[in-house]
């Protein structure tokens, strides 16, 4: 049977990702916010990984979301 294996991951929270990945010869990297792929993909394939915000997988970190107030 086909399909993708994963023999290694790394969840670095909100670090930079490309010294990981270029320091272990990462083949291939996915992340769900653009600000991440921007330095990785100088070093690896890099691709986004969309999800919808009233996916159950998102769930926002209320202690660090600043409100704006509408003037």
């Amino acid at each position: 049977m086909g399909g993708v294996y994963v023999d290694e991951a790394y969840f670095l929270g909100g670090l930079s990702k490309d010294k990981v990945l270029k320091a272990f010869g990462a083949h291939i990297f996915f992340d769900d916010q653009d600000v991440h792929l921007k330095d990785s993909s100088k070093y690896v394939p890099s691709g986004r990984v969309p999800y919808a915000s009233d996916s159950p997988l998102y769930t926002p970190d209320m202690e660090n979301i600043t409100l704006i107030k509408n003037q």
